[in-house]
């Protein structure tokens, strides 16, 4: 597993290389969250919120955008806390779950959905 670890740290386009401690068995279809496709959709993600910042009409391509962002993100790997390389599919959804799945879905159904959300009503005293 380190030999893995090794050779994806050395084929990274970086001046500097990502060393990894460990690293997990991988599950298929796991993305490495230093390849190339991988790269290259953060950098269109980018390129997308800037665009929706800037052009308001974007908005329903941009969402569309990040809810398959929300998705990937789910087959993507991480590394933990102990600099481990995770790639395995039910720690990486455990992962995201508990962190950014929530905020990245939101993010993605943008401001209109969220102004959808009705209000709580409040009750009259003594009612």
């Amino acid at each position: 597993l380190a030999d893995g670890a090794e050779r994806a740290s050395r084929a990274l386009p970086l001046r500097e290389r990502v060393t990894f401690m460990r690293q997990t068995s991988r599950d298929a279809g796991v993305i490495h969250p230093n390849s190339g496709p991988r790269r290259l959709w953060d950098f269109c993600a980018a390129l997308v919120a800037v665009a929706m910042v800037l052009n308001p009409n974007v908005n329903v391509m941009g969402s569309a955008f990040f809810v398959a962002d929300a998705a990937l993100n789910l087959h993507t790997g991480y590394v933990d806390k102990g600099g481990t390389l995770i790639l395995r599919r039910g720690r990486i959804m455990r992962h995201y779950a508990a962190g950014w799945l929530l905020p990245d879905v939101l993010g993605a159904l943008g401001p209109s959905a969220l102004a959808a959300v009705p209000a709580p009503r409040r009750c009259a005293v003594g009612s």
